[in-house]
Formats: C-alpha cells, sequence, structure tokens
C-alpha cells in the first residue's frame, strides 16, 4: 500500500511540475482540468477493481498467486540484516 500511495505522491507531483509553466497554456488551459479528472477517475476506477477482485478470489487464491510470483522474484535481505527465522528469536 505504501508503494502504491509512492506512485499516486511521485505521478502528482511530477504532473504538478510539467504543468506548471508549459509553453501553450493558454490553448490546453481549457482541456487540461477535463483530461486530468478522467486520468484520475480512471486510475481510481481501476484500482478499485484490483481491490475487488482480491478480495473476491479469497484467501487461499490470493496466497497461489504470491506463491507464483515469489517463485521468479529474486527477493534479497538489505545487507547486514539476517532474514532467517533463527534470527529473529
Amino acid at each position: 500500500l505504501r508503494h502504491s500511495l509512492w506512485h499516486v505522491i511521485a505521478g502528482a507531483d511530477a504532473t504538478y511540475a510539467a504543468l506548471r509553466h508549459v509553453p501553450g497554456e493558454g490553448v490546453i488551459e481549457k482541456l487540461l482540468l477535463g483530461a486530468l479528472v478522467r486520468v484520475a477517475l480512471v486510475y481510481c476506477a481501476v484500482l478499485a477493481l484490483l481491490f475487488l477482485v482480491a478480495l473476491l478470489l479469497g484467501e487461499y487464491r490470493r496466497g497461489l498467486i504470491w506463491d507464483c510470483g515469489a517463485e521468479w522474484a529474486s527477493w534479497a535481505a538489505p545487507p547486514g540484516m539476517d532474514l532467517t527465522d533463527d534470527a529473529s528469536s
């Protein structure tokens, strides 16, 4: 969730910076707000749909999907950190 929130914040920041003093501002000013709102609505709708699908899948199927992705991930502990069970006790 924190990672997804970071994408939203970074995207909003980059969009603001890119459109702050855009060349031809007078031409696109009327279209800009509507376009940004539509993009944000589509983004939120897709996120809501993904969350709904994840909820409807159930814990067992979500676990299967997680395990399938985990097979291909190359996860590694940060330098100096041991993530084995023995280290946590």
